[in-house]
């Protein structure tokens, strides 16, 4: 038996080609911004100031909150699985559990990045759309502040992070913090 989504409407070619033309899009930017991520080496890392553009481009022609969502998640999805693949040490030997707890990783943290996303939708909501845009790098860095002093921690995924290998910008981590290079980056 298959299901039938009543309220589904059909998709012209166009529509479409838009669609996956998005997707490849958001895909291609988070697996940028995830190579621009330690340990690759350092012109890599300069795809940090780059990576997030199409994710922005697209994320600002979209008018649902889910939308905004599925895209958020496909390109984070796509940035975890470059950075942090390691966690659940793939090899023939490994702890099961271990590998277990790497899946669902890949599977939880991009969920994480909803928070700022669904904050830029009511953003946009309530404000002009430029005025959201510009208040997104503040939902974000507000974002991984908060996963920085709870519980669910997770310092390797911060964009200041990312600039390690960057020593210019380490000079300027003594003055803003990871965060700050965050805030830089975006």
């Amino acid at each position: 038996m298959m299901f039938k989504f009543k309220n589904r409407e059909k998709k012209s070619p166009e529509e479409k080609k838009k669609r996956n033309i998005e997707r490849l899009l958001l895909i291609l930017s988070g697996i940028l911004l995830g190579v621009s991520f330690p340990p690759v080496p350092f012109p890599f890392t300069l795809l940090m100031f780059f990576a997030l553009v199409p994710y922005f481009k697209i994320i600002e022609s979209k008018e649902r909150l889910l939308d905004i969502n599925r895209s958020t998640y496909l390109m984070a999805f796509f940035f975890s699985a470059v950075t942090i693949y390691w966690v659940g040490s793939w090899q023939p030997e490994s702890d099961t559990f271990l590998m277990i707890s790497g899946a669902l990783l890949l599977f939880v943290n991009p969920a994480q990045l909803l928070v700022p996303s669904t904050l830029y939708y009511f953003t946009k909501k309530l404000f002009k759309r430029n005025s959201a845009l510009y208040t997104f790098p503040l939902f974000w860095v507000t974002y991984e502040y908060l996963t920085m002093i709870t519980e669910i921690r997770f310092p390797w995924m911060t964009l200041g992070s990312g600039l390690a290998l960057f020593n210019d910008f380490i000079q300027a981590a003594d003055i803003f913090g990871s965060l700050g290079l965050s805030l830089i980056v975006l």
